[in-house]
């Protein structure tokens, strides 16, 4: 068994450890390390959540953002959406009966924006994901569906810089 003592040069207690002459010292993680581990722990919680993560036996966590197919989509989630058209449509000033029809092809644009089956091909603009899919099927011969994916919008967080040039260049000078 080890003896743990006082490090006599720091003051601090050992472990009772000691290997070629060096003592191991007994001190605790730093506040800042413990904080920065606790938020690492509850954030990767919150991607599990809210990400499709974690393989089953049949299935998968699915997660609470986007979906790949529009069956996946609950029937509260469109039913909400369907609510926010229809207003947007009567403020706007539309009459009331093709206010409807304004918001089941609203419901089109928003199955393609958050259904993965219904968006486009990043590399043929022309083919669906889901006409993709079919296609290698039919070339494979085997079942293909997707389980989980993640989702990347071009140009999200990039902010164009506009500069006039020849002012810079006058300014510079001095207006000469």
């Amino acid at each position: 068994m080890s003896r743990k003592e006082i490090d006599e040069v720091s003051g601090t207690e050992t472990t009772g450890h000691e290997w070629d002459g060096i003592k191991e010292l007994d001190t605790p993680m730093p506040r800042w390390w413990l904080g920065l581990f606790w938020i690492c722990i509850i954030w990767a919680v919150g991607y599990w959540i809210v990400y499709p993560a974690w393989p089953g036996i049949t299935s998968y966590t699915h997660g609470i953002w986007d979906h790949s197919q529009r069956d996946e989509v609950t029937a509260e989630d469109l039913q909400k959406e369907k609510e926010i058209y229809k207003d947007q449509a009567r403020a706007s000033g539309k009459p009331e009966n093709i206010v409807e029809k304004i918001a089941e092809g609203k419901l089109e644009s928003f199955y393609k924006e958050t259904c993965l089956y219904d968006q486009a091909f990043v590399k043929d603009p022309n083919l669906s994901v889901e006409q993709l899919i079919t296609n290698l099927v039919g070339k494979i011969g085997e079942n293909i569906r997707v389980r989980r994916f993640v989702r990347f919008v071009t140009g999200e967080g990039l902010e164009k810089r506009s500069t006039d040039l020849k002012g810079e260049v006058e300014g510079m000078l001095g207006g000469q």
